[in-house]
């Protein structure tokens, strides 16, 4: 596909999850069970005029790491890794031309990963032998904490998860960086604005992304998730930015990456990052 960036920019969902595969499919299916979830989120995400798509399955539903992420050893159903990438190509050749009433699209591949040892370590050994063109980091829970820790140490632990994430220079962009906001209690302005200054600086030098995720769009907590300050530390820092709708049924694709690019554009971004084989192309954003 001839990546041509229209002169208005453009928009990308980099963080969808396909329907999980039912525990008793056989293996043989599993990639035809994929198309078939993915190939609406393709039409979908075509229709409503997205340049591209990233298919971002959350790495414990999938064969290449069981038991990896400490949290999710209960027996929830795992796709077959080859079968999920090789669903991946398939849609994405699907979609590389354009259809009559149907404007091409890029379909991408990647994984949503839980930001702990187990993953880094299956990561690096994993990373060549699958043709991702970005990884999703993200910490749904805070690794290395003891239960009823203080509101300040589960900050200071969860931006300091980020930051390793970055230095493992494994990740190309962080999912709903800013989560935490949901589940703890404020802090100190100050404290909190020196972590995120601090995580900033971290992603920037390393060169891994932000996402600004429309989960908070959904739940109606926009400024808090996605964090308004935490986006425009992140801009005065240089650090990029990606845009996800995190979504998990159809009905979801896209939904919130107009708000999305609103915070965005209000902070001074004029560019969005995405990966084609891990090498990252920033893109103009279209103007509200």
């Amino acid at each position: 596909m001839t990546d041509v960036t229209p002169a208005h920019g453009i928009l990308a969902d980099y963080h969808t999850h396909p329907k999980r595969t039912p525990a008793d499919l056989p293996i043989a299916q599993h990639a035809a069970h994929y198309v078939a979830s993915m190939r609406p989120y393709a039409a979908r995400a075509a229709e409503l005029g997205l340049a591209e798509l990233g298919m971002s399955e959350h790495i414990y539903r999938l064969s290449l790491a069981p038991g990896a992420v400490p949290w999710r050893t209960d027996g929830t159903a795992r796709g077959d890794m080859a079968a999920y990438v090789r669903a991946v190509e398939a849609v994405r050749a699907e979609f590389s031309q354009p259809a009559p009433g149907r404007p091409a699209l890029a379909v991408r591949l990647s994984m949503e990963v839980d930001i702990v040892p187990a993953t880094v370590s299956i990561l690096q050994q994993a990373l060549p032998l699958y043709p991702f063109d970005y990884l999703l980091g993200s910490v749904h829970e805070i690794p290395d904490i003891e239960a009823g820790a203080r509101s300040q140490d589960s900050y200071r632990a969860y931006y300091g998860a980020i930051r390793w994430a970055a230095k493992s220079r494994l990740f190309h962009t962080i999912a709903h960086p800013d989560r935490i906001h949901r589940k703890l209690d404020a802090i100190p302005t100050g404290e909190l604005e020196a972590l995120m200054a601090e995580t900033a600086a971290t992603l920037a030098v390393e060169g891994v992304c932000i996402e600004l995720s429309a989960n908070g769009v959904r739940r109606g907590i926009v400024g808090t998730d996605p964090n308004r300050t935490f986006i425009q530390i992140c801009f005065r820092h240089g650090v990029g930015i990606t845009f996800g709708s995190d979504a998990h049924v159809l009905d979801d694709v896209a939904v919130g990456l107009d708000v999305l690019r609103d915070l965005a554009w209000e902070a001074g971004y004029r560019h969005i990052a995405t990966f084609d084989h891990g090498r990252r192309i920033d893109r103009p954003l279209p103007p509200p």
